[in-house]
């Protein structure tokens, strides 16, 4: 956070599925939490198949760990219902978030910053030293 705080954005170049679902559902439960966060700081999600991952992880809970299971369970909510995450499936989509809000965290495929979306970001992002290449 200390990032967005002092006027960056995060960027995390990301194989759009495994860890990245977890980390997406993680970080959406802080911003929920905050309600500071929330409102400044978008969470994106920038990959072409971005609603379709979301969609499927949702009618996988049965094959999740069993904490997701229990969340499930005891809120009747889905883990992967996440509503504070912006999905862009292109980079027009991404720019209509991004001018709401300069300073935002974004999840981008693909994590070898050689291609797709993570290189668009890198040559955009790169030059100001606010921002953060995040690498998981």
């Amino acid at each position: 956070l200390q990032t967005v705080r002092l006027g960056g954005s995060v960027i995390i170049p990301t194989d759009p599925a495994g860890r990245t679902l977890e980390l997406l559902m993680m970080l959406n439960t802080i911003w929920e939490a905050n309600h500071y966060v929330k409102n400044q700081y978008p969470l994106v999600f920038l990959c072409h198949e971005a609603y379709n991952i979301l969609e499927f992880a949702q009618g996988q809970i049965e094959w999740m760990s069993k904490e997701v299971q229990k969340t499930f369970n005891t809120s009747r909510s889905n883990p992967f219902s996440l509503k504070l995450l912006y999905l862009c499936h292109n980079m027009e989509e991404f720019h209509r978030v991004r001018s709401m809000n300069r300073t935002m965290v974004i999840f981008a495929t693909s994590q070898t910053l050689e291609t797709s979306f993570s290189q668009h970001l890198l040559l955009e992002y790169a030059a100001d030293p606010r921002n953060l290449f995040l690498f998981t």
